[in-house]
């Protein structure tokens, strides 16, 4: 997937640089809020930056599933 260079660089920095999921710094990848697997799209706007370990572990979630199961993954570790 293009990045959308300035975009990507914008949406990045207005995350302060941090995955979008977990707030990891590092190495960021575009991950698409709505699968592209789903009906999701390349806009910028379906995509936010995270980690290697949180977008390999979304795998086909959209966003709000994703984070429901890292909610639910954490109040089952507490």
């Amino acid at each position: 997937m293009r990045r959308l260079g300035a975009q990507w660089l914008a949406l990045v920095g207005s995350r302060g640089g941090l995955c979008a999921y977990c707030g990891a710094s590092g190495p960021l990848e575009a991950d698409h809020r709505i699968p592209l697997s789903r009906g999701g799209s390349n806009d910028i706007t379906n995509i936010l930056p995270a980690c290697v370990r949180c977008n390999r572990s979304k795998h086909a979630r959209t966003e709000t599933e994703f984070r429901a199961a890292r909610i639910a993954a954490a109040a089952l570790a507490a």
